[in-house]
C-alpha cells in the first residue's frame, strides 16, 4: 500500500515543489513569460529614453514614492495632504506616512480587489480582502468605494481639503486610473504632482495607466513633466497648458 504522508509531509512537498519551479522560471535561458517581460522593459526604456531625459531614477519603490514627495514638497511647500488610490494591505501608505508624520493621508480602495482585469498581470478580483480595511497610522483616513464614487463623495464631504501635495496611483487598471485623473483635473489647474507605481515595465503597459494618462492629458490639455522612474514607476508634475 502506497505512503501518502502527513499533511505537513504534504505541505512541505509543495513548498519545495513551488520553490523548484520558481528557480527553473529564472534560471531557464528563455520562456515566454520572460521574453514577453524582457520585450516590455525594452519598449518602456525607449519610451522613456524618449520622454524623460532629465528625470532621476531609483531602484526600491518606497524610496521613489519618498523621493517624490519630497519633491513635491520643494514645489508646494503649503500643502500637507497626500492621496492614494490603491492601498491593499496599507503597506506604502503606512510607511510614508510614518516618514512624513506631519502630512495627512487619505487612502481610497474598494478592498474587494480589481473591478477588470489588469491586462497582461492579473485577473480581475485580484487583491481582494473582503472589503476588510487594513490597521493605518494615525495619520490616515480611508475611504471605501470605488475610486468614481467615493472621490467625488469624500471631496464634497471635504470641501476645505485643498489642493494635494501629490496624488499616489496604485490602480493598475486603465478604467481605474482615467476616474482617478478625472477627479484630479481640479486640482491640476494649480500644478499636480502624480506619482504612479505601475506605469511600464510589464506586459501590456501601454494599455493600463500609460494609456490613460495620455488619453486624459491630451483631452484636458496638460503638459507633463517627468521628474523620476524606476522599474515600473514614473512620476510627473502635470499642470494646465496656457496656449
Amino acid at each position: 500500500m502506497t505512503r501518502i504522508g502527513t499533511r505537513a509531509e504534504v505541505w512541505f512537498s509543495n513548498v519545495v515543489a513551488s520553490f523548484a519551479r520558481y528557480v527553473a522560471e529564472r534560471t531557464l535561458p528563455e520562456s515566454v513569460p520572460m521574453l514577453m517581460r524582457r520585450d516590455a522593459v525594452l519598449d518602456s526604456y525607449g519610451h522613456a529614453k524618449e520622454v524623460m531625459q532629465g528625470a532621476y531614477s531609483f531602484l526600491d519603490r518606497f524610496e521613489g514614492l519618498t523621493l517624490s514627495i519630497q519633491e513635491a514638497r520643494k514645489r508646494f511647500p503649503t500643502r500637507k495632504l497626500v492621496l492614494e488610490f490603491g492601498v491593499y494591505k496599507g503597506g506604502m501608505i503606512n510607511y510614508q506616512a510614518r516618514k512624513f508624520a506631519e502630512l495627512n493621508f487619505v487612502g481610497f480602495d474598494s478592498f474587494e480587489g480589481l473591478q477588470e482585469q489588469w491586462s497582461g498581470m492579473a485577473p480581475k478580483g485580484t487583491f481582494d480582502l473582503g472589503g476588510k480595511l487594513p490597521r493605518v497610522r494615525s495619520n490616515v483616513a480611508l475611504v471605501k468605494g470605488w475610486f468614481a464614487e467615493s472621490a467625488p463623495r469624500w471631496k464634497a464631504e471635504n470641501p476645505a481639503s485643498g489642493t494635494p501635495l501629490l496624488v499616489h496611483v496604485d490602480c493598475d487598471t486603465y478604467a481605474a486610473t482615467v476616474d482617478v485623473l478625472e477627479f484630479c483635473a481640479n486640482y491640476v489647474e494649480q500644478g499636480l504632482v502624480l506619482h504612479f507605481d505601475d506605469y511600464f515595465g510589464f506586459p501590456d503597459w501601454r494599455t493600463g495607466g500609460f494609456k490613460a494618462l495620455q488619453e486624459v492629458s491630451e483631452k484636458r490639455r496638460w503638459r507633463l513633466t517627468y521628474l523620476s522612474y524606476g522599474t515600473k514607476e514614473v512620476a510627473l508634475l502635470a499642470e494646465a497648458r496656457a496656449d
